[in-house]
């Protein structure tokens, strides 16, 4: 990648993990309209975005190297922050947490699962001809299969595959494109005109659809509604992303979100789960009361996606990872790391 679009890479992914953050605070009080929208409009496209730019950042050839960095860089992380999350769930409540009787990873922890799975199998994408066309075929003929659900994290794998290899094969020249259209008047305004299509659509869009985490029958769709309306989300969903691009590419104070998004990601979930077990907000504004609840959701959301991204936690992260990178991948890893910082 250019260094030029390595900016843009870190502006996005430095709006996206505030959306995620966001998302996550508000999926608390989803219990009227305006509010179960504003969440329809934030999952019709932020992780299929976040997806698309872990696709750019990934490797197409497959090498011991790669494989290391894979392993310490996503699965060892996943490995770790489960078990912390775990912990922290039993010592709160006295009993392991559901994720675990479902064989999933905890929350939001299923990205990482899928993280390691996508890029694992990048070498394979990056060679077959028309590969969008053969991962979405993969994507949506997945969710007719009930048993590819929650377990293992198998349905969201599947369902974001499409935008992964988009990301792979084709995000480069795709930020290329959009920066030399950057001037067009024309462009701008047809991106922002699609955009409707996105908004008239939330309210028919489900949350169990948009989440990409169950089969078409365990969301009671028959096999043509299911595939139908998977391939409406990712037709919206790309349209969505486009203008968003426009919009956050270049704002340069965004980068150092960007570049500690996988902190503010692992760390997020504890104080979330404090933040939403607190009943003083609808105490306070009621429970139907969403200007108020999504601008205390938003002020929460701010301070922990400033808060976690400082030094502080990137010290913290370094910290509670270094002893198993140490002890499990030894010296075949230091060595790997050298080899790739020379």
């Amino acid at each position: 990648m250019s260094q030029k679009t390595n900016h843009s890479v870190d502006s996005l992914k430095g709006a996206l993990i505030f959306l995620v953050v966001f998302g996550h605070m508000i999926e608390r009080y989803l219990t009227t309209t305006p509010m179960t929208l504003l969440f329809r409009s934030i999952y019709l496209f932020h992780m299929p975005a976040f997806v698309f730019l872990a696709g750019i950042t990934s490797k197409k050839d497959f090498s011991k190297q790669n494989f290391l960095k894979i392993t310490q860089g996503v699965v060892l992380p996943l490995a770790v922050f489960n078990f912390l999350y775990e912990g922290i769930s039993f010592a709160s409540e006295g009993h392991l947490s559901e994720y675990i009787t479902r064989l999933a990873p905890y929350w939001a922890l299923w990205f990482l699962l899928s993280l390691a799975i996508w890029r694992s199998s990048a070498p394979l994408f990056s060679r077959v001809r028309f590969p969008l066309f053969f991962s979405t075929l993969i994507a949506i003929m997945a969710g007719c299969f009930s048993i590819i659900g929650y377990p293992l994290g198998l349905s969201r794998t599947f369902v974001f595959l499409p935008f992964f290899v988009a990301g792979l094969c084709y995000g480069s020249n795709f930020l290329v494109f959009i920066e030399q259209k950057r001037n067009s008047r024309m462009f701008w305004l047809g991106a922002f005109l699609l955009l409707m299509l996105p908004i008239v659509a939330l309210p028919y869009l489900k949350e169990d659809l948009l989440r990409g985490a169950k089969s078409f029958s365990a969301m009671n769709l028959s096999y043509t509604q299911g595939i139908t309306n998977r391939a409406t989300g990712y037709v919206l969903a790309a349209i969505a992303f486009v203008p968003f691009v426009l919009t956050f590419s270049r704002m340069s104070w965004l980068e150092k979100f960007g570049r500690a998004s996988f902190q503010i990601f692992l760390w997020h979930g504890f104080f979330r789960k404090v933040l939403v077990a607190q009943t003083f907000p609808t105490d306070l504004w009621g429970e139907n009361s969403f200007i108020e609840l999504s601008l205390y959701c938003f002020a929460v959301s701010a301070l922990m996606f400033w808060g976690l991204s400082v030094n502080m936690f990137t010290v913290a992260t370094r910290a509670v990872l270094k002893p198993f990178e140490t002890i499990l991948l030894g010296p075949s890893l230091r060595a790997a790391s050298q080899k790739d910082s020379a």
